[in-house]
């Protein structure tokens, strides 16, 4: 196994132990991507969880290039009846009008700090990443 592939791994399990309740499908020939199912949702959402699909660089790339895509739900509604901005059902960008078809919608995060660490716990990782989202979600207007 290389190091890449165990730094993805030890990711996904310490995501398992952060999101009890979630459950993932990995892309398991290359890591390019992760779909998480039931993703909780802050309470600013009508719902109360969505799909995460991350799209990663994979075993492609070194560990410090950072994921850079995200997509959700394509039906998620803020309690105010509005639907979030940055969230985007038809986006064209980022191959997100194929997964607009599978029910996707782009989630605009930016992701401004990467620093990942060989000791996974101690650097930033894909449980830091969702929290952000989890953030970005929650200050959603």
């Amino acid at each position: 196994m290389t190091f890449a592939e165990s730094w993805y791994n030890a990711n996904f399990q310490m995501f398992m132990l952060a999101y009890p309740g979630v459950w993932i499908e990995i892309e398991s020939d290359a890591y390019e991507w992760v779909l998480i199912h039931n993703f909780p949702l802050p309470s600013n959402f009508q719902q109360q969880s969505t799909r995460l699909l991350m799209l990663l660089p994979g075993l492609t790339q070194p560990v410090a290039t950072p994921p850079r895509h995200y997509y959700v739900n394509q039906d998620l509604t803020l309690t105010s009846g509005r639907r979030p901005k940055h969230i985007f059902d038809n986006a064209v960008f980022h191959g997100a009008r194929e997964l607009s078809n599978l029910g996707y919608a782009y989630a605009c995060v930016l992701l401004t700090r990467w620093r990942p660490s060989a000791d996974v716990v101690s650097g930033d990782n894909l449980v830091s990443v969702t929290n952000l989202i989890y953030e970005r979600l929650e200050q959603a207007v």
